[in-house]
């Protein structure tokens, strides 16, 4: 029995005894088919398929040329996977270069527009505010306090409420919060109002007033509250001695409330 065991042992090729494979060859073999598998696309031009195909023709040559096969396939197919990834074309950056162009174009002056609108907010409030303190001081003392125009000069840029404008408006009782984007004034000088006169000598109508160039084009525009007496007289404004401005529905004076008009041609600040 172990005579024709080994005679059937010695009839066989000897290329079926050598099958089997060192474990060393084999480890290097699973080693390159982890990294084809982690190399290879999902999918490729020949979807599934054609990923399986790859594997399969990439096995021989590993088998045969062991570790030095594994690196060669994995530079192949790393060649592979970075020609199929493409850029942008001439074509595509030029058509994002246009519609950041076109979105800019539209945005940006927006954008200016608003930031002139935030500014003249700051002349309404504070002069509605200084509206509120002569009443109130109108109130308790009969007349009505008169401010120079303050600070000087006219800011472009923001500027700080000095010293000077801090006493301008100290007896009024009134203070802005920090630095401030216009110059402020209190008329109520009887030269250049047409309501009666006070006790202390001043009209007993005032006109509150913001001057301003916030987009800094020399022209400067304003925002007035022509506060009337009961007979509807009013004052100029303290700088250039402006009237009130026309309602654009009724074209009748704006009066007792706040005013936007430009003090010049060209003036666009809001």
């Amino acid at each position: 029995m172990t005579e024709r065991v080994a005679a059937s042992a010695a009839m066989r090729p000897a290329a079926a005894r050598g099958r089997s494979t060192p474990r060393g060859s084999r480890a290097r073999i699973a080693r390159a088919r982890s990294t084809l598998d982690r190399l290879l696309p999902m999918h490729d031009a020949d979807g599934a398929r054609g990923t399986h195909l790859a594997r399969r023709s990439a096995s021989r040559p590993l088998r045969r040329a062991g570790a030095a096969g594994r690196r060669r396939v994995e530079r192949e197919y790393t060649m592979r996977i970075l020609r199929t990834r493409r850029g942008f074309t001439l074509i595509e950056v030029m058509i994002a270069t246009a519609v950041v162009g076109i979105l800019a174009s539209v945005a940006i002056p927006q954008f200016i527009t608003y930031q002139y609108r935030s500014k003249r907010s700051e002349a309404m409030t504070n002069v509605e505010a200084i509206v509120k303190s002569e009443i109130a001081y109108f109130g308790a003392n009969g007349v009505f306090w008169s401010a120079p125009p303050v600070p000087a000069p006219i800011p472009g840029p923001k500027v700080p409420w000095d010293a000077v404008a801090h006493a301008a408006f100290d007896g009024l009782g009134y203070q802005p919060e920090g630095a401030v984007w216009y110059r402020y004034d209190v008329n109520t000088d009887p030269g250049s109002c047409g309501c009666g006169v006070g006790s202390n000598g001043e009209a007993l109508c005032f006109t509150a007033s913001a001057y301003g160039d916030t987009d800094g084009d020399g022209f400067v525009s304003m925002v007035s509250y022509f506060y009337t007496d009961p007979a509807g007289n009013w004052c100029a404004t303290g700088i250039n001695g402006n009237p009130p401005p026309p309602d654009p529905n009724s074209g009748n004076p704006i009066l007792d409330r706040p005013a936007v008009f430009l003090a010049g041609p060209g003036a666009d600040d809001y």
